[in-house]
């Protein structure tokens, strides 16, 4: 092999190392962007949930379920129509459930939030053993995750 030719050899296997490298970076990088675009968006998704929770207590409901309460104008965006179902419990809790997406037969997937953590007493467990928030007679959502003490992710699915 000629001085000519191993100098070629050694700038491909240099060329080909580094393009390697370089497609790790990338793909290390938009692993990372993704991570920390879900964190920033959980964060202002608790954030926006904090704010519709203080905006309902300053309307002072009593206890009870409160179906389709109107959020206000800067604050709908929390739900797909801009309404939210409120249970305020005896002791004078606010859980509510943001319905985030809906689809047929009025299945939905959503967010339950209160101001508080939630009691093993408003957790049940449905006839096939899953566990769902009672917000109601007809509203008890299953509980498809737990992200803290006082947010859950949320589905109720007819089938």
């Amino acid at each position: 092999m000629t001085t000519d030719q191993s100098l070629a050899t050694s700038w491909r296997k240099r060329l080909w190392r580094n393009l390697g490298a370089l497609g790790f970076l990338l793909i290390v990088g938009a692993l990372v962007g993704l991570f920390l675009h879900g964190y920033f968006d959980t964060r202002r998704r608790e954030r926006l949930f904090e704010q519709v929770v203080q905006s309902l207590r300053k309307s002072a409901y009593a206890p009870g379920i409160y179906r389709d309460v109107e959020l206000p104008k800067p604050l709908r965006q929390a739900s797909w129509d801009g309404t939210v179902t409120l249970r305020v419990t005896d002791d004078g809790r606010y859980i509510v459930l943001f319905k985030e997406k809906v689809g047929w037969k009025m299945n939905y997937s959503g967010s339950v939030y209160s101001d508080a953590p939630l009691r093993a007493e408003d957790i049940g467990s449905s006839n096939s053993g899953r566990r769902v928030i009672g917000l109601g007679d007809n509203e008890s959502p299953f509980v498809s995750s737990q992200l803290n003490s006082r947010w859950y992710l949320v589905f109720f699915d007819l089938g």
